[in-house]
C-alpha cells in the first residue's frame, strides 16, 4: 500500500476518506508549500526544502522538505529492513522505509537503494592539475558537463577511495526511501517529484560558468609591478607540470608555496624548472594566475 491517506485498511475493515477530506488534504499541502517550505537554489548549492531543475515539470522535494510534510501528517519513520548487497568491489544497500502514525497505524512504505559504484559516489572533481596528473591512469577521467547557461565544458575527475564513499551509501539509501515514502503516503506526488539529488552529476553546474582552478594566493611576499593589475612573486619552483591541450599547445603550470602559475609560452616556461628560485610577474586571468614574465632570481638581482 502506497497511499493510505486516500484508502486505508486496518484490521480487515475499510476506512475511506471522503472527497471533501481529500480536497482538504490537498489544500493543506499547498498551504504548507506556500507558507513553510523554502525554495532552494542549486546555483548556490542549496537544495532548500524543494528546488527546481531546468525543464522540470514539478519541483523536487528534498529530505528537509519531506520532514516538514511528515511533521504535518504526523508520520514516524522506521527502517525495518536493511539489505547489504555489497560485493568485493562495491558497497550497496537496499532499505525499506516504513511510515506509521503515533497510534501505530501503518500509512505506507517505500524502498530506496544506493551504491558506491554510482558516478556521484565513485568520482569527484580534481583539486588542481597536480592532483589529477599524479593519479593513476585507471583512476582519473575527463567528462563533459553543461552549466545553467547551456555551455558545455570539461571536468577532470579522480576516483574516490571506496572507504570514503562507503560511509555515504547507507544514508543515501535511507534518504531516497524516506522521500519516496513521504511523497506516496501524503499524496504530495501531485506537487513534487523526488527528482535528482543536488550532488547528481547530471545536474547543470551551479555557477553558470566554466569552472577553473581555484586562485591561490602565494605565501611569498607579493607586490604590484609596473602595471596596476599585475603582481610579482619570488620563490622556489616546488612542482612543474606540462599538459598538451586540444589546440596542440602545451600548458605549463608551476607551484610556488600554495600558488599555481600558468603559461602557454615555452620561452617564459624555460627558466621555471623544479628547484629554481624565480621571480614571476602575473595577472589573475582566464586560467588562474597567468604568467606575464619569469626570470631566475639571480638574473633579476643582477639587473
Amino acid at each position: 500500500m502506497t497511499n493510505e491517506l486516500v484508502a486505508q485498511e486496518q484490521r480487515g475493515g475499510a476506512m475511506m476518506q471522503s472527497v471533501a477530506e481529500v480536497e482538504q488534504q490537498m489544500k493543506a499541502l499547498e498551504e504548507l508549500m506556500a507558507r513553510c517550505l523554502k525554495k532552494g537554489n542549486l546555483k548556490d548549492g542549496n537544495e532548500g526544502d524543494y528546488y527546481t531543475l531546468p525543464g522540470g515539470k514539478k519541483p523536487c522535494l528534498s529530505k528537509a522538505g519531506a520532514q516538514k510534510v511528515a511533521v504535518m501528517f504526523r508520520f514516524a519513520a522506521s527502517y525495518p529492513i536493511i539489505e547489504d548487497l555489497s560485493t568485493a568491489n562495491e558497497s550497496r544497500y537496499r532499505v525499506l522505509c516504513r511510515l506509521n502514525r503515533p497510534d501505530g497505524l501503518f500509512v505506507g512504505e517505500q524502498w530506496g537503494e544506493a551504491s558506491s559504484a554510482e558516478s556521484k559516489n565513485k568520482w569527484r572533481k580534481a583539486l588542481d592539475d597536480e592532483e589529477y596528473d599524479d593519479a593513476h591512469e585507471d583512476e582519473k577521467r575527463t567528462v563533459k558537463r553543461k552549466n545553467f547557461a547551456g555551455d558545455i565544458y570539461e571536468v577532470r575527475q579522480i576516483m574516490v577511495n571506496r572507504a570514503d564513499s562507503t560511509t555515504n551509501v547507507l544514508p543515501k539509501a535511507q534518504k531516497r526511501a524516506y522521500v519516496q515514502a513521504v511523497l506516496a503516503a501524503s499524496g504530495a506526488s501531485c506537487l513534487f517529484t523526488s527528482g535528482l539529488e543536488s550532488d547528481d552529476p547530471d545536474l547543470p553546474d551551479g555557477n553558470g560558468k566554466q569552472p577553473r582552478e581555484p586562485i591561490q594566493q602565494p605565501r611569498a611576499k607579493a607586490a604590484p609591478s609596473a602595471s596596476a593589475d599585475a603582481l610579482t612573486v619570488q620563490g622556489v619552483i616546488e612542482a612543474r607540470s606540462e599538459k598538451p591541450t586540444t589546440n596542440n599547445s602545451i600548458r605549463y603550470s608551476f607551484k610556488i608555496a600554495d600558488g599555481w602559475y600558468v603559461t602557454f609560452d615555452e620561452k617564459i616556461a624555460a627558466p621555471c624548472v623544479k628547484g629554481a628560485v624565480v621571480t614571476i610577474t602575473y595577472k589573475v586571468g582566464k586560467y588562474g594566475n597567468d604568467i606575464i614574465s619569469a626570470t631566475l632570481f639571480s638574473e633579476g638581482a643582477a639587473e
